[in-house]
């Protein structure tokens, strides 16, 4: 019986050590994704630098960093104003550009985030970089600043991935909207982990002369939806009286659990298929979201 009661208080005194020291592997990670965007002078040209971030040590610590970036350019086509120009830079691995990303995404991690927002002109460049500073600093800090992020707790090493994808509409007052929808995705093993989703819709208009008659086209551009967050005021109007930022939130934790490959299969909402099966259909999601696929599965595919 003294041996049992021996037993047990030595039991009792060791438990809140190993709970600690298994607390002490697991990370709290904060994923975040934020646009950069940098307008021509001329209002014909657009670019947008994607930052995906996991920030750890309540958010002062850059775990991990992913970069991508999309460019647009305005134009006339048969006499309408249109989209004359869409090019995701770092969908090959050659890409001048995601090669001279990478360079800075391997010297942020592990590094503070005041230290990476930080770094001059100069440091940048001493990396072997030579696209725009400005650009990748602000790609990070709008990430960095972003009022959604993806809380998750992850043992071990993650591979992240972040891609755009790009589809075009006309819009009701004779414009084109350009939606730039964007992916970010923590997998460990092949199998997502976390994801988050972001929507950034530039517009391009036509520009025409005394006459109305129309001569050119500018690009108009936004923040994006998970920057404007509340003041993007789906609640107002939403059946579900859900805001764009959590709906999507919503169809992003779809994936978790889930390989490149069975996010082809993810549910849509019943508004992106009404001969779905209700049963099929995202509960708490009634934005469309078919268009949010291929930067998931794209992100996923890229993960490392």
């Amino acid at each position: 019986m003294k041996r049992t009661l021996i037993l047990m208080l030595t039991l009792a005194l060791l438990l809140p050590m190993v709970l600690a020291l298994s607390s002490c592997s697991i990370v709290k990670y904060e994923l975040r994704v934020g646009v950069y965007d940098e307008l021509s002078e001329d209002g014909t040209a657009l670019s947008g630098t994607v930052a995906m971030l996991m920030l750890s040590d309540d958010g002062k610590t850059v775990s991990y960093l992913r970069l991508d970036r999309v460019e647009l350019g305005a134009g006339l086509t048969e006499g309408k104003a249109g989209l004359t120009a869409c090019t995701v830079e770092g969908d090959r691995d050659e890409s001048a550009w995601i090669k001279d990303a990478r360079k800075l995404e391997q010297h942020a991690e592990g590094k503070s985030l005041d230290e990476v927002l930080g770094m001059s002109d100069d440091e940048i460049a001493a990396l072997g970089i030579s696209i725009s500073p400005a650009s990748l600093r602000g790609a990070i800090a709008s990430a960095a600043s972003s009022p959604h992020r993806k809380i998750m707790r992850e043992k071990g090493k993650l591979d992240c991935g972040v891609a755009i994808s790009v589809t075009t509409s006309a819009s009701w007052d004779g414009s084109i909207s350009v939606a730039c929808d964007i992916a970010g995705v923590a997998m460990r093993d092949g199998i997502v982990e976390g994801a988050i989703i972001d929507s950034w819709v530039p517009s391009i208009i036509g520009v025409t002369d005394d006459t109305q008659t129309l001569i050119g086209a500018s690009i108009s551009t936004a923040p994006s939806k998970l920057a404007l967050y509340d003041s993007y005021k789906m609640a107002e109007v939403s059946s579900i009286k859900t805001e764009w930022y959590a709906q999507a939130q919503t169809f992003a934790d779809n994936a978790v659990g889930k390989s490149p490959a069975e996010l082809i299969n993810m549910p849509i909402s019943m508004q992106d298929d009404p001969n779905q099966d209700p049963a099929d259909a995202v509960a708490g999601c009634t934005i469309k979201v078919a268009d949010y696929k291929a930067p998931l599965i794209t992100a996923a595919k890229r993960a490392r």
